[in-house]
């Protein structure tokens, strides 16, 4: 499932791609994941395409399983969490969810805000 989540396929999961693929695997729907377009399959999206506010809707979803507090921002610790519930071997060391943060961070406040989240899922670009 891991491998599959790899979109780019350089043997890591970044930030975007793990947040896609909670997102699918908590939908039950792991199969292709895409982060740019928050599709768990990529001929779904080909063949009926989302509407802008379902999209939004999805990333909304995506963004709330990593913020555990609901204070509207992802910090290291809570991507911790996540990633180590999930035995995703880069949520063993906080130095390394800090990295994964650090890389999306827009502002520097040491936490991800739905913006940045939303930017960074459309990029498909994040820390490994």
């Amino acid at each position: 499932m891991i491998n599959g989540a790899d979109w780019n396929k350089d043997g890591f999961l970044d930030f975007s791609e793990f947040a896609s693929f909670y997102h699918c695997l908590n939908e039950g729907l792991v199969k292709q994941v895409d982060p740019g377009n928050m599709s768990c399959d990529s001929h779904e999206t080909s063949e009926h395409p989302k509407e802008e506010d379902e999209v939004g809707t999805d990333l909304r979803d995506a963004f709330k399983l990593f913020d555990k507090n609901g204070d509207g921002y992802i910090c290291a610790e809570e991507l911790q969490s996540v990633l180590s519930s999930m035995g995703i071997p880069q949520g063993k060391l906080l130095t390394d969810c800090r990295d994964m943060i650090r890389s999306v961070d827009v502002d520097g406040d040491g936490q991800v805000n739905f913006d940045e989240f939303k930017k960074m899922m459309a990029s498909g670009i994040g820390g490994k």
